[in-house]
């Protein structure tokens, strides 16, 4: 057939309605070469060419070992420059101080690993902080790092320093990029900023460069009402 789409654009298009009809959803894991060529009856090539053009378009998105995943669908995109959480509380005259949730190294999950851009590498550094103006939580910090541009993390003392300011002094940044989204918090988060269910967040999710290298991918999750965005 003189209009037929070659078989590598069929398999394009079938990951992409699964996409779509939410069959897959952002950060779950598609079917592999070696399943498209089962239910295809495609070489392993064909199955390759699909997965890989969807990856270079930014459909997809791949962690070596561990397979090809559906990458974020996240419209807005910034240059902002974000101050220091402490530095921000006290320059309007209030307290601030911060409580450690978690600080350990974990197995990389596979968002983490994309921005990262670990490859065969496992483990990372991980934090959760909640930031505090006065006695009212503002801003919840997940933070990922990576083990070999920041070996010494799990020696900062977090309560007494940010990791911001940390990562400023040892760690000579060059570049960031910022996703800013409006979302509704789950119960694990309303729990710690101390709202409802559901309320308003903006959440900052954070990629830093030291040269062409990733050093930390953050989630920062303020409070719709508690928190206003500057340029």
């Amino acid at each position: 057939m003189r209009n037929a789409k070659p078989i590598y654009q069929v398999l394009k298009q079938h990951i992409v309605d699964g996409i779509h009809n939410k069959r897959w959803v952002e950060h779950t894991k598609v079917p592999s070469e070696n399943s498209l060529c089962q239910e295809f009856s495609v070489s392993r090539m064909t199955a390759n060419r699909a997965l890989k053009e969807l990856t270079a378009e930014g459909a997809l998105y791949r962690v070596q070992g561990l397979g090809t995943f559906v990458s974020e669908s996240l419209p807005v995109k910034s240059v902002l420059q974000i101050k220091d959480i402490a530095e921000e509380v006290e320059a309007r005259g209030n307290h601030f101080f911060s409580k450690v949730i978690a600080h350990k190294e974990i197995e990389a999950p596979p968002q983490a690993s994309r921005f990262l851009d670990l490859e065969s590498v496992t483990q990372l550094f991980y934090s959760l902080v909640l930031h505090f103006e006065n006695d009212e939580p503002i801003q919840l910090e997940e933070r990922f790092i990576s083990k070999e541009q920041v070996p010494n993390y799990l020696e900062v003392d977090l309560v007494t320093e940010t990791a911001n300011h940390y990562l400023k002094q040892t760690t000579p940044l060059s570049g960031a990029k910022h996703i800013i989204e409006a979302i509704a918090a789950d119960r694990n988060v309303a729990e710690l900023l101390k709202i409802e269910k559901n309320s308003p967040c903006i959440m900052i999710t954070r990629i830093t460069w030291s040269g062409n290298t990733p050093v930390t991918y953050s989630k920062l999750t303020h409070p719709g009402s508690r928190y206003s965005l500057e340029t």
